[in-house]
């Protein structure tokens, strides 16, 4: 079993030996996680309710499925998000707390698993299913929250790619507001600051084609299959779910999602409803541009102008949710100052020279003294 390292994780390819068996609640994954029922079920693994036994902490478990292990896209997939977001550390990402290998031995191929903060409300997604659209005030705050998440992945060169309603979880705090947890760095793409890609093994399956994203909030370089991506995909991706929160629509619709992905492309901006028709719409034009050049960049710059907006609306910005960065280290002072030795003053060197001049006087006087009276 590896656990935080990695090396588990990197082991699971194509398999050749036998599969391990998904674990049933009351079993131990990795050597500290006692699994609890199962709270969520999708195409490629389950999700347990889990207890650290280190810690007693609750924590949610992502086991990959048996029968996808053959399938290398997902195995790799699912190792980034693990070695990605486990670099993250800001408040609206969610927090990872291990990964491993459940199972592993030489005859038995093991289950990759991610161990992460246990979340309690909704998705977004569930949110506008049951409301429709937001007020904009709590659009923006929710766009501001992710918005810092994704600030910090920037500056990390890391690029989501897949930001849509179900990849921000709404957590409920105790006082009744939400705070946002970005979800989902399995595609994330990971490039350097002056903007060359990571050379990955993912990358190269990339190249055959497969394109990344969710057709509805998809980029239009995103939806061409380009390679030479930038921060400016997760604008674009937030872009529409802004605006998808405060109109209650998607920005483009088709029968396929080969259709809307082509609207992305080549489709101008449909026309905005009254609700936008003012400096938060204009913001939202800009992250919309297709042209990623033109674009306003990344996460950091946008939270800026969406600020501003929001002033030129009479409305205070949202608050943010990145913690101060940490106060400049000092040096300890003594509790008292060590004793210092007086400044000498001009009237002791003086003084000084005064009575070594006596002295050489009463030297000489001396000599001649007895000079005189040996005559």
């Amino acid at each position: 079993m590896s656990d935080a390292g990695g090396s588990g994780l990197r082991a699971a390819h194509k398999p050749t030996r036998r599969v391990a068996r998904m674990p049933e609640p009351g079993a131990l994954v990795g050597d500290h996680y006692l699994l609890g029922p199962d709270i969520g079920r999708g195409g490629v693994g389950i999700v347990f309710e889990a207890r650290d036994q280190r810690t007693d902490t609750p924590v949610a478990l992502k086991i990959l499925l048996p029968e996808v292990l053959d399938k290398d896209t997902i195995v790799e997939r699912f190792r980034r998000e693990a070695r990605l977001a486990s670099t993250l550390v800001h408040p609206n990402t969610v927090r990872i707390e291990g990964y491993g290998v459940h199972g592993d031995s030489p005859d038995t191929l093991g289950l990759p698993f991610i161990a992460m903060e246990l979340l309690s409300g909704e998705d977004l997604e569930a949110r506008l299913d049951r409301k429709i659209k937001l007020p904009t005030e709590e659009a923006l705050t929710l766009a501001r929250q992710t918005l810092e998440s994704l600030a910090e992945a920037h500056a990390k060169g890391i690029i989501h790619r897949d930001i849509k309603p179900q990849n921000i979880f709404l957590v409920t705090q105790p006082d009744g507001t939400n705070r946002v947890k970005v979800l989902d760095f399995g595609i994330a793409k990971v490039v350097s600051l002056d903007g060359e890609e990571e050379p990955s093994r993912f990358e190269s399956l990339t190249e055959t084609g497969l394109v990344c994203g969710t057709p509805q909030f998809m980029a239009p370089e995103q939806a061409e299959g380009r390679r030479d991506l930038t921060p400016a995909v997760d604008v674009y991706n937030l872009a529409c779910v802004l605006f998808r929160m405060i109109t209650g629509d998607l920005l483009f619709q088709g029968t396929t999602p080969y259709e809307v992905a082509y609207q992305h492309v080549m489709a101008p901006l449909p026309p905005f409803p009254p609700e936008l028709d003012n400096p938060l719409g204009d913001v939202l034009k800009n992250a919309l541009t297709k042209i990623p050049e033109d674009r306003i960049p990344d996460a950091a710059a946008l939270i800026i102008a969406l600020d501003d907006a929001a002033r030129q609306m009479g409305m205070t910005p949202a608050p943010s949710t990145t913690p101060p960065p940490p106060p400049d280290l000092e040096l300890p002072r003594p509790l008292s100052a060590p004793p210092t030795a007086p400044k000498p003053q001009p009237w002791g060197l003086w003084l000084g020279l005064a009575v070594i001049a006596a002295v050489i006087a009463a030297s000489i006087l001396a000599v001649l003294v007895w000079f005189f009276a040996l005559r």
